[in-house]
Order: C-alpha cells, then structure tokens, then sequence
C-alpha cells in the first residue's frame, strides 16, 4: 500500500493497525520468514506427502485414504 503511494496515516485508518506497527513495516526491505509450525498429528497436512502419492494414484477412495492414516498414526476425525 506504502509503494503505491499511501501515506503511513492512511495504511493505519484503513487496516486500524497501530502507528508503530505501520512504521515498522514501512522500514522493511524484505519480509521476516513466517513461523510455519510442524503439522500436528491430528491434522491432515503432517500426512499430505502420503496423501497426494495415494491420489495420483487415481484408485483412491477418501474412506480407504482415512483408514490408512489412521493407521499411520492419524489422530484427527474423518470430516
């Protein structure tokens, strides 16, 4: 929004962002590195390796798939 000619003042009325926090990322150059948390094992994503080379596969039912990554160590439910 800075780069395209919004004033800091503009940038905090319009997101309702505090001052310091605009200014802050006003000065930067590059973007931090977000803190990416390691999948846990009652999510889907800690199983998304195995799950998009069993749906390549093309044969794959999503009961069977749920069946198998309960079996890996899966802890989350079906939906």
């Amino acid at each position: 929004m800075y780069k395209v000619g919004k004033t800091v003042a503009d940038i905090v009325h319009e997101l309702g962002l505090s001052r310091m926090r605009v200014d802050k990322w006003v000065r930067l150059t590059t973007l931090p590195d977000g803190n990416a948390m390691a999948p846990k094992p009652h999510s889907p994503a800690s199983f998304e390796a195995y799950l998009a080379c069993r749906w390549a596969k093309r044969g794959a039912v999503v009961r069977q798939l749920y069946a198998e990554i309960r079996q890996l160590g899966y802890t989350g439910c079906y939906t």
